[in-house]
């Protein structure tokens, strides 16, 4: 469901944007290459598998990760923070001081050195904000584009039918009455 407005901040010295109003049913239907495999920064246990390397969960394949986003829109109490990667082998392979910098990136919402790691080769970094804000780090921020172009699109035709359902042409004998309600 499209909101009624979008709030965007760009930081493109970071590629990180700052937004509300931006769905994830939005982000999954602009993202041409969905995540391979995510890390979930605050998974509460029973969600994805927990890997013992780096303490957190994990969601391994698309279509889990896609059933991943589908409940998390509808579950409130823990607003998904996650970290994409390629391979399992090589993210076993992270620092206890990279790990560390990704419990700093899910708790202060901020990057101590570059939000892309090497080792992950991760192309986003997923934080939910209180009060409905979002910080995305996208790799490439011609992605964030393209859902900034879905969520224009769907405000724009949610505006678009909400003035067509007001509007009704009525025949009379003579011409036709435009009412406006």
């Amino acid at each position: 469901m499209p909101s009624e407005s979008t709030y965007v901040h760009l930081d493109t010295i970071a590629n990180a944007v700052l937004s509300k109003g931006i769905t994830m049913d939005e982000y999954k239907d602009a993202v041409k290459k969905p995540p391979k495999n995510i890390l979930l920064l605050n998974a509460p246990k029973g969600i994805g598998e927990y890997d013992p390397h780096t303490g957190f969960r994990m969601i391994r394949g698309i279509a889990k990760i896609q059933e991943y986003f589908e409940q998390s829109q509808h579950t409130i109490d823990t607003p998904p923070k996650w970290i994409d990667f390629e391979s399992v082998e090589l993210m076993r392979q992270l620092s206890p001081v990279e790990i560390s910098e990704l419990l700093y990136i899910a708790h202060a919402h901020t990057h101590l050195h570059s939000p892309f790691y090497y080792k992950l080769q991760n192309n986003y970094i997923h934080l939910t904000l209180p009060k409905g804000m979002t910080k995305v780090y996208y790799r490439n921020l011609d992605r964030f584009y393209n859902v900034l172009s879905v969520n224009i699109t769907n405000n724009l035709e949610k505006k678009v039918n909400e003035k067509k359902k007001c509007v009704s042409f009525q025949k009379s004998e003579k011409n036709y009455v435009y009412s406006s309600f």
